[in-house]
C-alpha cells in the first residue's frame, strides 16, 4: 500500500488472513503520507501509531485514531 509497507518477495497473493475483522483489511503505522491505492477493492481500517480497535458488535477505537475506507 503506503510506502512504508513490505515488499511482496514470496509472491504472496491470498491475504485473506482468517477474516477476523469482517469484511476489513487493516493498515497498521498508517500516517497521512501514506497513501492507499485508488480502487483498493475492499473495506479498509487504516489504525494510526499508538492506536487500536476492538470489534466485536461494532468498531471501538483505542488510542490515537483510526479511519475507516468503505
Amino acid at each position: 500500500m503506503g510506502g512504508s509497507s513490505d515488499e511482496n518477495n514470496v509472491g504472496l497473493a491470498d491475504l485473506s488472513g482468517m477474516n477476523l475483522c469482517g469484511d476489513h483489511d487493516i493498515f497498521c503505522h498508517y500516517t497521512d503520507e501514506d497513501t492507499v491505492p485508488e480502487g483498493y477493492g475492499r473495506p479498509l481500517y487504516l489504525l494510526y501509531e499508538d492506536s487500536g480497535i476492538v470489534i466485536d458488535s461494532d468498531v471501538t477505537a483505542l488510542g490515537k485514531k483510526f479511519k475507516e475506507i468503505v
